[in-house]
């Protein structure tokens, strides 16, 4: 006899939702176990922020706090973007030097794809391009700014006589000197690009660009929220409009040079390394090399990433410089004898740099102590990678802690004193391992910043310069503050000078 009769009769539709609901929950709660268990240790955060409001106005010092528990390789939630924290310069060789074609890539942030369409140097993703065009810009930078024969040394010395007469004037008063700093490594940089006949100091558009990119340093701390949490834009518009203005300023001021530049340039006589980026744009463009060869818009680009990481962290570097000298005298006098000992009166040059040991550690140690670039650029993971053994998923942020490496007790001991003596072997010469430590300040693997060598060329021919001439000291409150936007300034002080001659 047929019967209508089924296994489900009396089972309830909503009973039967349920348990399926909770089957899908279960297994999603342990697939979520099983995947935090190959990630990195790392403490607890809160939904959509993660651990953004636990960081505090110093996020790289807070790392090194986690550190201590949970190592040197963690693992926590950026708002919306998966973050591992490198805390240490094995983990970050581990990653950045040993696996760099994963570990070289930039995050999607907010403001880079808003602006930049993430390219260029500095925050362009990794490809096949952006290798080119570093190849590209490395030349014309090698060309203009740190071969034997390059105009640096000129520049500079031109720049810190301007300097050193500005500060001459007001010797009867304390002031600030960090407009005057800015001024005159934006200069060089400048006359780097352009051409070195350019009197900046009454050019409205390099006055113009030094004011701009002041107050996109300024503004990155609103920036940075923006990025990790892209749907803030719309609290408070306002702020996030105002930034997106500035940053198409500069787009728009390394246009204008570059458009300016076109009618007068002849590739037989280069002006400044813009003259020689559109040499080798048209060198790519006629031979066809690559179909991705360099365009006009990777040299804006390029102009843009000179401009801004070229001047603030040069600049930055000789606030610090200024301002731990002036409380450190004893350290500036050590300088200074070292100074008249080998120069005796004649002007300092490139081939001095390593005649002069006691400055080149007092500049690793203002570096150390100050760290301008204490969490450097983050990176990103271009594909799943195994580091240790942790499983790292495809568009992790990573970042490099370099302030928890510049304070690492086990490697300076007393690490909040101001001792460029650490630096120094018995034999009075540089220990080359420390300062290699330090030179992660510039980045580490394939995305180290290409103008590192003139950073340093720079900073010692300005400081060699200025305290051959000047005396410097405090006058105003010795216990500074920071201030940590794109980069790690001191906050404003006073100094007076006097003339040592």
């Amino acid at each position: 006899m047929k019967t209508n009769f089924t296994p489900f009769d009396n089972v309830d539709l909503k009973f039967c939702i349920a348990i399926f609901s909770a089957i899908l929950l279960i297994t999603g709660i342990l697939k979520k176990i099983w995947e935090i268990r190959k990630l990195p240790p790392g403490p607890w955060g809160y939904p959509f922020i993660g651990h953004l409001t636990l960081l505090g106005t110093n996020p790289a010092e807070t790392f090194s706090k986690m550190a201590i528990q949970y190592g040197d390789i963690f693992f926590i939630r950026m708002g919306k973007w998966p973050t591992i924290v490198l805390n240490s310069k094995e983990a970050i060789d581990e990653a950045l030097t040993k696996m760099p074609e994963i570990f070289s890539d930039r995050p999607k942030f907010y403001f880079n794809n808003a602006i930049n369409k993430m390219k260029g140097l500095v925050f362009g993703e990794y490809s096949q391009r952006l290798r080119l065009h570093r190849k590209i810009a490395t030349g014309v930078l090698q060309e203009f700014a740190t071969s034997k024969s390059a105009p640096t040394e000129y520049l500079v010395r031109k720049e810190s006589d301007i300097l050193i007469q500005t500060w001459m004037q007001s010797q009867d008063y304390e002031f600030n000197p960090i407009h005057d700093i800015e001024m005159a490594v934006a200069a060089v940089i400048y006359q780097l690009l352009f051409g070195s006949n350019i009197n900046c100091h009454s050019d409205q558009t390099f006055i113009d660009m030094v004011k701009n990119l002041k107050t996109v340093n300024e503004g990155a701390s609103a920036g940075n929220f923006v990025n990790m949490l892209p749907w803030i834009r719309f609290i408070m518009p306002s702020k996030v409009k105002q930034l997106l203005e500035r940053l198409e300023l500069n787009k728009k001021f390394a246009e204008k040079c570059i458009n300016e530049s076109l009618p007068s340039y002849d590739k037989n006589h280069e002006r400044g390394m813009v003259d020689g980026l559109i040499t080798a744009a048209n060198k790519y463009a006629e031979k066809e090399v690559h179909r991705d060869g360099i365009t006009r818009g990777q040299i804006y680009s390029t102009i843009r990433d000179f401009i801004g990481a070229g001047i603030d962290t040069t600049s930055t570097t000789l606030q610090w410089t200024i301002l731990l000298l002036s409380i450190h005298t004893n350290v500036q006098e050590k300088m200074q004898h070292e100074i008249d000992d080998i120069l005796g009166g004649r002007r300092a040059t490139l081939q001095d740099q390593g005649r002069l040991p006691y400055v080149e550690a007092t500049i690793l140690e203002v570096m150390r102590h100050g760290t301008i670039a204490p969490l450097n650029i983050p990176h990103s993971t271009s594909s799943d990678v195994k580091l240790r053994n942790y499983e790292i998923k495809k568009g992790t942020v990573v970042f490099c802690n370099i302030y928890g490496i510049f304070k690492d007790q086990n490697i300076w001991t007393d690490p909040n004193t101001f001792r460029p003596e650490r630096f120094l072997s018995k034999n009075n010469t540089i220990i080359h391992e420390r300062a290699d430590i330090i030179a992660t300040q510039f980045g580490v693997g394939r995305r180290r910043c290409i103008g590192d060598t003139l950073s340093k060329r720079e900073l010692f021919l300005f400081i060699t310069s200025i305290y051959q001439a000047l005396k410097t000291n405090l006058r105003s409150d010795p216990s500074y503050g920071r201030i940590i936007n794109l980069n790690c300034k001191p906050t404003p002080y006073k100094i007076q000078v006097n003339p040592r001659y």
